[in-house]
């Protein structure tokens, strides 16, 4: 009882530590930037608008650091999984195949699933790549889709396969020529993409780019 106690007040020390460091952070922004209760009034904005929209970013401020705590700590585990795997230049490969559209949390988690799956992590950036390719055409969240490409192979699941316009269908009929569900969903990707084009960005392309680096942000802040 005495531990647990010693071990939740050394949490909830870190915890105010870093707070207080997204505090300091905060204040050096809002001031690089000039942006001040006397400068706001200056500029035509009430005393109390300016005070508010201070307070607003504040608690968003401290909603991120609280985020990124919990998101830092699911990380630290992960991460040893993915180390694990003892592939490189894997993380490089799987940002670049969704063009940066899912943080690294995610990608690691869907890796070492992947792997646990007994799939090949040699083609895994081509199936990301496709998830990618289809939340942009379907507007679907990228995330999901991501999720769904993994899961529907390693469970070799026709219906989550479907969540990707991947046709129960068009695989049977594939198989029939490659024996192997994978390498049947692998074919079909391929002539999908080849016929696609080459990959142009969109809005929510950036979107969802920006939505993943915040992410990866909050991450590092949870971590210090």
């Amino acid at each position: 009882m005495a531990q647990s106690l010693i071990r939740l007040q050394v949490e909830s020390n870190q915890y105010e530590q870093k707070m207080r460091k997204a505090k300091r952070q905060f204040e050096d922004f809002t001031a690089s930037i000039g942006i001040n209760m006397k400068k706001m009034t200056a500029y035509g904005l009430a005393a109390g608008a300016a005070a508010s929209a201070i307070n607003g970013l504040t608690s968003a401020m401290s909603e991120a650091v609280t985020e990124g705590i919990r998101m830092s700590k699911e990380l630290e585990g992960v991460k040893a999984a993915f180390n694990r795997l003892n592939q490189p230049n894997l993380l490089k490969n799987l940002r670049e195949a969704t063009h940066g559209t899912v943080n690294d949390l995610d990608l690691m988690k869907q890796a070492v699933k992947f792997d646990n799956f007994n799939l090949s992590l040699d083609q895994m950036g081509t199936f990301l790549a496709f998830a990618q390719q289809q939340a942009k055409a379907t507007g679907q969240d990228v995330g999901f889709l991501v999720e769904s490409i993994v899961n529907g192979l390693g469970r070799k699941s026709l219906p989550i396969l479907d969540n990707l316009g991947l046709s129960a269908t068009e695989i049977r009929e594939r198989m029939k020529e490659t024996g192997d569900m994978t390498k049947a969903v692998a074919d079909i990707i391929q002539d999908r993409m080849n016929a696609a084009g080459e990959y142009v960005e969109t809005a929510a392309d950036r979107s969802a780019k920006a939505t993943a680096d915040m992410q990866n942000a909050m991450m590092k802040l949870g971590e210090t």
